[in-house]
């Protein structure tokens, strides 16, 4: 998923800003947590300040009711360093997890500057017994199209997804729901939706692509159609989207949605990674791992491919 091989700037240093907009409150009006933004201060930690936006959102939701949860996570409270995940990644090796990763990076990061990625990220929390599933939309046009579809799908629950469903089915039922033409088109165009908007089921995408990897929050559909993502991206100076939404937010004579917009749009999308395969993964928080999961997770990294009968095609499978 990711490019491994990245200049060694051994800096683990990040800047982390709360964002005021994007917050989550319980039934009684109490606030839970804030999703935070990460910037990276280095060339190759992405994929780890992505998991730590990603975790700054899935932590608080764990009941902790999952004793091989209590286990490996030591805190709901804090967010994990990029050494403490580099920790993780290794204890994930020496369970037995992704082996074939384990072989490519020697069976040692800790205090390493390589990249990691999607396939990492979802070894990671699988190892914290976090339920996760790596999404592919690789090789072919059609599998590459489907990027925004899913997005749109998951972030507009359009599938009616059952809190019960693990990721696998989630996914799984989001491309049922785009083969039978669910793609929520009878809504207005030029609408925007987030995560914070459907009832506290969803949580943030992590997206992967061949240099770099962003935190997806939502999702912009323009008025030809199209899809534009909303991203946390750990390159951009965080502070700039907290002034942003805050003036938005206090600000109530002047309209600010086209530079809050500007500011986390992927900027370039199609530029970016159009014709590039991408990964997403999708988590859960509600569906708690077992060890028997662990097990069948040991054997094949989880993980689904979009228009998979095209790729297979495409790669001599059928």
């Amino acid at each position: 998923g990711s490019s491994k091989e990245g200049k060694r700037v051994c800096k683990n240093s990040s800047t982390r800003t709360k964002i005021p907009s994007l917050f989550e409150y319980n039934n009684s009006n109490e606030l839970l947590f804030w999703l935070v933004h990460i910037q990276q201060r280095d060339k190759w930690s992405c994929g780890y300040r992505n998991l730590q936006m990603l975790l700054s959102a899935v932590l608080p939701r764990l009941s902790l009711s999952n004793n091989n949860q209590k286990q490996q996570i030591n805190t709901t409270d804090k967010i994990p360093s990029l050494k403490e995940l580099q920790e993780y990644l290794e204890n994930a090796w020496k369970m037995g997890l992704d082996s074939k990763g384990a072989d490519h990076y020697g069976g040692s990061i800790v205090g390493k500057s390589d990249e990691i990625g999607a396939v990492e990220v979802n070894t990671i929390l699988t190892s914290l017994y976090i339920d996760s599933v790596v999404i592919q939309f690789i090789r072919t046009k059609e599998s590459r199209n489907l990027l925004g579809p899913f997005v749109w799908n998951y972030f507009n629950n359009t599938t009616n997804l059952d809190k019960s469903s693990c990721s696998n089915q989630i996914a799984e039922q989001i491309f049922v729901s785009i083969e039978q033409g669910n793609n929520d088109n009878n809504v207005n165009n030029n609408r925007i939706t987030t995560a914070q908007q459907q009832n506290n089921v969803l949580l943030p995408l992590y997206l992967q692509w061949e240099g770099h990897s962003v935190t997806v929050i939502g999702i912009q559909k323009l008025e030809n159609g199209s899809h534009q993502l909303l991203v946390f991206d750990p390159a951009k100076d965080g502070r700039n989207i907290k002034r942003i939404l805050l003036n938005s937010i206090f600000n109530t004579t002047t309209n600010n949605n086209n530079n809050i917009l500007s500011t986390i749009i992927l900027n370039n999308q199609k530029q970016q990674i159009a014709n590039k395969d991408c990964q997403l993964v999708l988590t859960t928080s509600h569906y708690s791992l077992n060890d028997s999961h662990i097990h069948n997770r040991k054997r094949r990294v989880n993980a689904v491919t979009a228009a998979r009968q095209s790729v297979m095609k495409q790669i001599g499978g059928l």
